[in-house]
């Protein structure tokens, strides 16, 4: 688990390093580290929100 990070929607990891490359996968727009915080409203929202849980994982 990555401090700060929502929890993952399913058993699998926020991101996986190998040979220089970093893969991330499921991230969902949750504003909260669980998954009981909607979503907030509309795309544009949502978008900003995932990139925020993208920028907290590449911290993490």
């Amino acid at each position: 688990m990555i401090p700060g990070a929502p929890d993952p929607v399913a058993p699998f990891s926020h991101a996986v390093e190998t040979d220089g490359w970093v893969f991330l996968t499921g991230q969902m727009p949750f504003s909260g580290t669980t998954l009981d915080w909607a979503y907030p409203e509309g795309i544009e929202a949502q978008t900003h929100q995932v990139m925020k849980n993208l920028a907290t994982v590449l911290e993490g």
